[in-house]
């Protein structure tokens, strides 16, 4: 459930990650860059930060090891695999 409001009927919300704060992750497939992964920590309208999946992958190594620098990104990352982990289990 997410925490905060997003206003946008076309993201998928994928999960919630606390960290430096709460942050709830989206992914929006219809950007003109791609799939974008969405990090949202307030329900104002410019409470958010987004990057394009395909970046934010990139650099995966980076962002973990400098998690102090980059604590929105790393919200992303962690989203991001723990949905990756959940889809590939199966079913029972």
């Amino acid at each position: 459930m997410p925490r905060w409001k997003h206003g946008c009927s076309v993201c998928r919300f994928i999960d919630t990650v606390k960290l430096n704060q709460t942050y709830d992750v989206y992914e929006c497939e219809r950007s003109a860059f791609g799939s974008l992964l969405i990090a949202r920590y307030g329900d104002g309208p410019s409470e958010y930060t987004s990057v394009p999946r395909a970046i934010l992958l990139a650099r995966v190594d980076e962002i973990l090891v400098r998690s102090d620098l980059y604590p929105y990104e790393q919200a992303l990352i962690v989203g991001f695999l723990r949905k990756e982990h959940a889809d590939a289990q199966p079913a029972h």
